[in-house]
């Protein structure tokens, strides 16, 4: 019986959302329009340390090959940072970045066309993104993952994604991406 009455709960409040859905505007990707909302949960200062990063950017190496292009573009009311890659290399890539005001601290989620999923928390020090894996246990050693974005004074985002020991001692730099903004 208590399943039966948890199961009409769920379903009318599930009905609830639909009619508020109903009566909200949609913008003209199908998402609720709040751009005249001055509720906004999202727009505190913290949830913009990372919208240096928004753009449509054409990433190359530190020798000046290009990479990919990449996207990025808030949503869900600014709580969320999206992000698009597309590797020159047929790699591509989504991540989702958020701020948790529970735990206070950034998070990127990052799935590959290649099924690899790498979760990263941390936060904006020194001006500088800076995201990092819980410890990656394997056979011959334990690492995490981390990486930086940086703002340079030309306008341009420098990406760099090393592997750590569990001295926090860089093993292995992984990537280092120029973003150039698209005009």
């Amino acid at each position: 019986m208590y399943k039966e009455i948890l199961k009409n709960i769920l379903f009318i409040s599930f009905l609830m959302y639909l009619s508020v859905l109903s009566a909200q505007d949609l913008n003209s990707e199908g998402m609720i329009d709040t751009s005249n909302n001055t509720n906004c949960s999202c727009c505190s200062k913290v949830y913009s340390d990372f919208d240096f990063w928004i753009g449509e950017w054409t990433v190359y190496d530190t020798i000046g090959n290009r990479l990919g292009k990449n996207s990025l573009r808030k949503i869900q009311d600014n709580c969320i940072l999206q992000e698009n890659w597309i590797g020159d290399s047929g790699t591509t890539g989504t991540s989702i970045n958020f701020y948790n005001k529970i735990d206070s601290k950034w998070h990127q989620v990052w799935v590959d066309n290649a099924g690899n999923v790498l979760k990263l928390k941390g936060e904006l020090v020194n001006k500088e993104m800076v995201l990092k894996s819980e410890l990656f246990k394997r056979e011959n050693v334990n690492v995490y993952h981390r990486i930086k974005w940086s703002l340079t004074k030309e306008g341009e985002i420098t990406q760099k994604w090393d592997l750590l020991n569990e001295e926090n001692e860089i093993i292995l730099t992984l990537f280092i991406g120029i973003y150039k903004l698209d005009e």
